[in-house]
């Protein structure tokens, strides 16, 4: 089974921290870094803001949350690379791209979910969709993306994801020392793991942060830097509502 290529960036692709003075450092696209300068930071009392719920700096690693899998810092997921199906081989996988105007081309990918909410000044940028052929015939859609742009800010993405069956969401624990924390949550009533200033940081950070939640074999991840922590919530609130 050849491996599925997957345009994502997780809470396991966090590679470095940022603060208000230095460059943010994304991985995309698996393992390529884009650096980009500083834009809208957060203030104070924004960066330092927890989510009610678990923390993830007190559990014993790994640790099972629902469909979630908190791993200890260092490991490697796997989940992403597990089959969706037995028995037949990949054969090729259909990436689509459109922008703004063109999202509507998008609605008949089964992963395909607009949010009720977004923060005021933000637009609709771009999306995009992958789908895996197999040999027999038969396609799976596996990835859908949204992205949403306002000028002076770093851009909200949404990821959404099919889950291969048997699988948890793995998502490493971040390392001891750095500034990110992990809360074990709720959103909507659904379970929910966010990323945000871990609470004893010495560093105050921009990001990225990121919400992420599982309703049935699909996980959702809303995420972006140098915006409040409640709007990323908000998203990923309304999403699970709509669902």
């Amino acid at each position: 089974m050849k491996k599925r290529i997957l345009f994502v960036t997780l809470l396991a692709a966090i590679v470095a921290s940022v603060t208000t003075t230095s460059v943010l450092v994304i991985a995309q696209n698996g393992s390529e870094k884009i650096y980009v300068p500083p834009q809208k930071a957060l203030q104070p009392g924004e960066m330092t803001k927890i989510p009610p719920g678990t923390p993830g700096s007190g559990l014993t690693l790994p640790h099972d949350y629902g469909p979630f899998r908190i791993l200890p810092t260092g490991s490697v997921p796997h989940w992403m690379q597990a089959p969706f199906r037995t028995g037949v081989k990949q054969v090729n996988v259909v990436k689509t791209s459109r922008t703004s105007l063109g999202i509507a081309d998008l609605s008949g990918h089964r992963l395909f979910l607009e949010p009720t909410y977004v923060p005021t000044g933000w637009s609709l940028d771009s999306g995009s969709t992958e789908t895996i052929i197999w040999d027999d015939g038969q396609a799976t859609d596996s990835v859908f993306r949204l992205g949403y742009t306002q000028t002076g800010y770093y851009p909200i993405q949404i990821w959404r994801m099919r889950i291969p069956p048997g699988e948890k969401v793995e998502i490493v624990a971040p390392g001891e020392g750095t500034p990110f924390g992990l809360t074990l949550t709720q959103v909507s009533g659904l379970p929910a793991v966010i990323s945000h200033q871990a609470a004893d940081a010495q560093m105050r950070i921009n990001g990225p942060f990121d919400v992420s939640f599982v309703s049935g074999d699909i996980v959702t991840s809303v995420e972006a830097a140098g915006l409040d922590l409640d709007e990323l919530i908000k998203i990923a609130s309304s999403m699970a509502e709509a669902r």
